[in-house]
């Protein structure tokens, strides 16, 4: 391998390294989305989640590289067409593929244990059906395509940025991969604009059968999705005041996990008060119309456009 190549990827791997570990000083990874009756999954859930395939990958391209040899591969029908230029470089290639995932493995461990996590175990065994090199590389492609699918539809999962750009930095990885094993294949390496997503559940359905009975303990638990919904709370409720107020939405939820946006307005059925910063979540109420009852309702939006509503009255007794 060219030692500045080398250097390249290693350079690589410490930037991934940095730009997560990072995150041990700033406090909590998981975002705090309030009221709700289904915790989504944490950060360091779907670390583990990707951990466990890597896991997979990592000991897919070990035991295939030292179970078959660089004679296997030149016999491979797949690759006979392809030419000298490619096939003399297959075996070293794929070692550095299976570097690649070695190194996920190693860099999303330490990540899990310098946010407090206990990184998932590699399983002790596992069952890859392949005997020729041709099988392995078909083979190979379908994990690489799996784990891209798995990236990316995790990754929006992700509450942390930083932690979601280092993600995607893998994700582009594993669809660098997997262009090249298409290639091997006879397949088109880009077969579509856009690649597919997949949930967990469906990601760990397809990697199952892989997973040997002494394996499946180890496999981290599906984390169903959020069930939040995004709700308006317009508080205080039923309250009596004797000069201006301050209005409260902070007890609102947003279905994403996401920052809202507030719009407070006067309610019918109530005396018309002067909202200050309406567009807040702490507008601040003076009351024009004097004693009576003052009667407000809160629209909240989340960023994928969900609204919701709330009203609160509160009742003016100053002058």
């Amino acid at each position: 391998m060219n030692p500045t190549a080398k250097e390249n990827r290693e350079q690589s791997r410490r930037s991934f390294f940095g730009s997560s570990v990072k995150l041990v000083g700033v406090g909590a990874v998981a975002a705090t989305l309030g009221a709700q009756t289904t915790k989504p999954p944490s950060d360091v859930d779907l670390l583990n989640y990707a951990l466990t395939l890597e896991n997979l990958e990592s000991a897919f391209y070990v035991q295939g590289l030292t179970k078959l040899t660089a004679a296997d591969f030149a016999a491979s029908s797949l690759l006979k067409n392809l030419g000298s230029g490619v096939t003399d470089k297959v075996v070293d290639y794929l070692k550095i593929i299976r570097d690649d995932e070695t190194a996920h493995v190693n860099t999303i461990a330490t990540v899990i244990k310098s946010l407090g996590g206990t990184p998932v175990a590699a399983c002790p065994s596992y069952n890859f059906t392949y005997v020729t090199a041709d099988d392995f590389l078909k083979l190979a492609v379908i994990l690489e395509d799996t784990g891209v699918s798995a990236y990316d539809g995790a990754i929006a999962l992700i509450q942390n940025p930083d932690l979601r750009t280092a993600a995607a930095t893998i994700a582009t990885v594993e669809a660098r991969h997997a262009s090249y094993l298409h290639v091997l294949n006879g397949d088109l390496p880009f077969p579509a604009p856009f690649d597919p997503t997949k949930t967990q559940a469906e990601v760990i359905a397809l990697v199952t059968p892989f997973l040997s009975k002494d394996c499946l303990a180890t496999a981290p638990p599906v984390v169903p999705p959020s069930t939040v919904v995004t709700k308006a709370v317009a508080n205080p409720k039923s309250a009596t005041v004797i000069s201006s107020t301050v209005l409260d939405g902070s007890a609102s939820v947003a279905g994403d996990g996401k920052p809202l946006t507030y719009l407070w307005k006067p309610a019918s059925g109530g005396k018309t008060a002067a909202i200050l910063n309406a567009n807040t979540v702490n507008p601040q109420v003076q009351f024009g119309e004097g004693f009576g009852y003052y009667n407000f309702e809160l629209t909240v939006t989340d960023s994928t456009g969900a609204t919701a509503k709330d009203q609160t009255s509160v009742f003016y007794a100053g002058r």
